[in-house]
């Protein structure tokens, strides 16, 4: 969540064109990260692991692993015979080519995986796979959900110290009450996605639990009265647990979607909807509204409700899907099924977590 978190140095005079564009041009430099990240937790690690590693990787280390993938990647010549972002595939690939791991710790990395028959890697890019994350309705429901997610997310982060110092704190005062939003975030990502991994196929159900926390942040803001100091700070901070919902909504794709180019084009229409969201985040808080930002805060409860909904959708989809899948007891199409690069509609035997 790099350049939405820096977006914090920028002065609120910017809220308007000028920080439209500034979010738009760092958005523009993290969007290789986000989509590669996610393909690499997929590529390592089971569909039970992979909520919690999320959880670290983009709520507690993510500046360090993006800041140095960043960097690595910032030194490559220009004259390379390939695209820059194409290195950054080439750095994060998979297990099979992994130069941390030994022959024999490649093998069992990949025999581990075979549960998820969400395939390995492949460099062939295939069009009908392209297509059928397109028409693919999981897809756009979680697109939507990333959105939806992320517009909080970007007015959040871009004016909490705004409204936090709104309420009669000195610069001083604010920094130090902004301080447990951090830490309200990460714990959410941590709590919800834990809980995800422990309670076997209920990834939905957990996802609209954890949006219901911000929701009640959303209210008690909007509701009570600027004057209630106290209750202000409760919901403010409970409106950071919106990374929890997150963490574990875009652990879905990872789970729920195989073949190589299929998962490549779909992790980058979610990222697009995540850039999308903190893009339009930061315009829902007018100054004209001031001290009380009422557009945003009902902004962001819209949101957390339409996220909610939309989970609910995603999980009667996958439900349905489930149903109309034809088992097979064929040992070698189940092994072409887990190790070949098929989508998760060609596998007979995909299953979708719920």
């Amino acid at each position: 969540m790099g350049w939405s978190a820096a977006a914090l140095l920028v002065p609120a005079c910017f809220n308007g064109g000028g920080l439209l564009a500034l979010r738009f041009f760092m958005g523009c430099l993290e969007a290789i990260i986000v989509p590669s990240i996610t393909l690499l937790v997929a590529g390592f690690y089971k569909k039970s692991e992979q909520p919690p590693r999320n959880a670290i990787v983009f709520a507690a280390i993510s500046s360090v692993i993006n800041g140095f993938l960043s960097w690595v990647v910032g030194h490559i010549p220009t004259s390379a015979p390939l695209a820059i972002w194409q290195y950054l595939y080439i750095i994060i690939d998979s297990p099979m080519n992994a130069f941390f791991l030994t022959e024999q710790e490649k093998y069992y990395a990949v025999q581990r995986l075979a549960e998820n028959r969400t395939g390995i890697v492949n460099k062939q890019w295939k069009w009908d796979q392209a297509l059928e994350a397109v028409i693919d309705p999981k897809t756009w429901i979680l697109f939507f959900f990333n959105i939806a997610i992320n517009i909080p997310n970007g007015g959040l982060l871009t004016f909490s110290g705004i409204v936090i110092n709104g309420l009669g704190f000195s610069p001083v005062t604010t920094s130090l009450l902004n301080m447990p939003t951090g830490v309200m975030s990460t714990l959410s990502a941590f709590l919800f996605s834990w809980l995800a991994s422990k309670w076997n196929n209920r990834r939905c159900l957990v996802t609209i639990l954890a949006a219901i926390l911000p929701i009640v942040g959303a209210v008690i803001v909007y509701t009570l009265p600027r004057t209630n100091i106290g209750g202000q700070m409760v919901g403010i901070y409970l409106l950071y647990t919106y990374f929890g919902p997150y963490v574990v909504g875009i652990s879905m794709g990872q789970a729920n979607t195989a073949g190589h180019t299929k998962k490549n084009l779909q992790y980058a229409i979610f990222y697009i909807g995540y850039a999308v969201g903190n893009l339009i985040g930061p315009q829902t808080f007018r100054d004209e509204q001031a001290p009380a930002y009422t557009g945003g805060f009902t902004a962001m409860l819209v949101c957390y409700c339409v996220c909610v909904l939309l989970m609910g959708a995603y999980w009667i989809l996958a439900a349905y899907l489930n149903r109309h899948k034809v088992s097979s007891d064929s040992d070698a199409e189940d092994l072409v099924d887990t190790f070949g690069d098929q989508t998760d509609f060609q596998q007979k035997n995909f299953k979708y977590t719920t």
